[in-house]
């Protein structure tokens, strides 16, 4: 644990093999800003179990799924908070994780700045319908993330 008074912060590796952290909130209450450029947007867990992550998840956090054969939606109440997929055998040597994905207004402008700023991309900007253009990059240290600009709903 870290940050007795402040917060207390568990860091795990789950069953499905992919590292997180979980947050209680004491006197710092952690993200305020959420859903705008240049803030957290949503996470997205890329798993080579996805029956096992979404038994395991929605048993531990209790969290709504709304699932396709491609994806699953992951709900925290009402809100759409992230998804979950399944690594193909396209991805095949990819560790399951945990990606965080940042707002941005332009996603495009900020891949020319990420790349001009020692940055990385990993995934070339890509359009996906009804949900926006997004593009996974990591920084100059190697921590990867995605940014997207969400499409208008």
């Amino acid at each position: 644990m870290v940050g007795v008074r402040t917060c207390a912060a568990l860091f795990n590796r789950t069953v499905v093999n992919a590292s997180f952290s979980l947050w209680q909130p004491k006197e710092h209450i952690g993200a305020t800003v959420i859903n705008e450029p240049g803030a957290l947007c949503w996470n997205e867990l890329m798993t080579s179990d996805i029956n096992g992550a979404r038994k395991f998840y929605t048993g531990l956090f209790g969290w709504k799924l709304k699932e396709s054969p491609e994806y699953t939606e992951v709900h925290a109440g009402d809100q759409a908070t992230g998804g979950m997929m399944q690594i193909t055998e396209e991805m095949k040597g990819m560790s399951p994780n945990w990606k965080p994905y940042f707002a941005a207004s332009d996603v495009d402008a900020t891949v020319k700045k990420l790349q001009s700023s020692g940055g990385q991309v990993h995934i070339l900007t890509t359009d996906i319908p009804k949900v926006g253009r997004f593009s996974i990059v990591s920084d100059p240290q190697g921590a990867s993330f995605a940014v997207i600009t969400l499409s208008p709903q």
